[in-house]
């Protein structure tokens, strides 16, 4: 089996990791291990769910159950011990760096066009947009797609 490990930020925009609450630890283990070893889930991604503060602790309610803050300590010391396999001077205290995306502009300008049918309506006031009057639109994202 060929390897795709990611190790930080391409390979996983927003993924879930895939472990459940209801799972056993070692069958976590296997599901985390599975999914960085496809390249579906990067390290740092991971490392960033399960590290003290990370959503999963959260989710696992491990600020009220110590036997999910154990469960969820192991899969984070699994992550981190993985990375330094791979990354040998990895420092799981020190900053994460913030990727910065390249946003293209003219993605994210007003968009001004006449109205094709009379069903569009303002967003601020409610008022129907006659057919063939102008209209203005700003892209944002709805459900992974731009929309506006």
């Amino acid at each position: 089996m060929e390897h795709k490990i990611v190790i930080s930020g391409e390979g996983s925009a927003h993924p879930k990791l895939g472990v459940k609450k209801k799972n056993s630890v070692e069958e976590n283990l296997k599901i985390l291990n599975d999914m960085i070893e496809s390249g579906k889930l990067s390290l740092d991604h991971a490392i960033a769910k399960t590290r003290p503060g990370g959503t999963l602790r959260g989710i696992f309610k491990c600020s009220e159950d110590d036997e999910m803050l154990s469960h969820v300590e192991a899969l984070y010391d699994f992550v981190v011990a993985y990375k330094k396999r791979l990354v040998p001077d990895y420092d799981p205290s020190a900053p994460v760096k913030k990727v910065q995306k390249d946003v293209d502009p003219e993605k994210f300008a007003p968009k001004v066009e006449q109205a094709k049918s009379s069903r569009a309506t303002c967003k601020m006031t409610g008022e129907k947009i006659d057919a063939g009057e102008l209209r203005v639109g700003l892209p944002v994202f709805c459900r992974g797609q731009q929309v506006t």
